[in-house]
């Protein structure tokens, strides 16, 4: 699913020109829905993938019961050894 310039043309009109808005969606956004929302300059348009990326950057800053319910636990996990003679 994607959002297209409609649904976030009406988040502009309801918050109007001295407001600010987000929109957060765990899908994602056209092409012309974030040239809108670029051009109004009021407009913050979080997808999936940002959505993501910003649970995992921040995700030890988050409140422990937050983290309660998205329990990640980090893994490391070696890098193959490079084979001799490369």
């Amino acid at each position: 699913m994607s959002f297209d310039a409609p649904e976030v043309q009406a988040l502009s009109g309801a918050v109007g020109d001295k407001g600010a808005g987000l929109f957060v969606t765990l899908a994602s956004f056209s092409k012309q829905a974030d040239d809108f929302a670029e051009a109004k300059g009021n407009l913050r348009l979080l997808d999936g993938d940002a959505l993501l990326d910003l649970l995992m950057e921040h995700y030890e800053e988050l409140d422990a019961r937050y983290r309660a319910e998205i329990p990640l636990k980090r893994v490391y996990i070696p890098e193959p050894a490079e084979e001799a003679g490369e």
